[in-house]
């Protein structure tokens, strides 16, 4: 019996306040680019931008009204006090 491949939704932020492009968004743009086929064989990626909005997500992140049925869901953000 061959397993079907996880599904992997990835979101990175859009635009906000004076930042026209968003670090989180480019990088996970990104990430198709080093999927292999091996990769791929056990999970498929979803990409999904989201406005910086705790409003939007707590609307719209509920697994139930998702267009994807994800089994893992990875946020990609920046903080801009980061150090390193």
């Amino acid at each position: 019996m061959e397993k079907s491949p996880k599904q992997i939704l990835v979101t990175g932020y859009g635009p906000f306040g004076k930042h026209k492009i968003n670090a989180s968004w480019e990088a996970v743009q990104l990430l198709p680019h080093f999927w292999t086929e091996e990769d791929a064989d056990l999970a498929s990626l979803t990409l999904k931008q989201v406005p910086v909005s705790y409003q939007y997500v707590l609307e719209n992140f509920d697994l139930k009204n998702l267009e994807v049925n994800p089994d893992f869901i990875i946020n990609v953000g920046v903080f801009g006090k980061g150090i390193g």
